[in-house]
C-alpha cells in the first residue's frame, strides 16, 4: 500500500490515478497439506477471526 501512496502522489501532477488491489485469503486444497489435519479446524478459525475477516473459497476464483 505505501508503494501506491508514493506512486500516485508522484503521478498526481499528470493527474494519473492509481489504484491497488490487495488481494485476501482463499482456501484451496493446498491449505489442508500444509497444516496438519489435526490443526486445520483451529488455523482456519484463526484465519477468518485475526488475518482476514473474509476468506474466499475456491470457487470464488470461477
Amino acid at each position: 500500500m505505501s508503494f501506491a501512496r508514493g506512486f500516485s502522489l508522484d503521478l498526481l501532477s499528470r493527474k494519473i490515478r492509481v489504484n491497488v488491489i490487495s488481494p485476501g485469503s482463499i482456501d484451496t486444497p493446498v491449505f489442508s497439506k500444509m497444516v496438519p489435519e489435526e490443526h486445520i479446524d483451529f488455523a482456519k478459525q484463526l484465519w477468518t477471526n485475526f488475518i482476514h475477516a473474509y476468506k474466499g473459497e475456491s470457487e470464488c476464483l470461477i
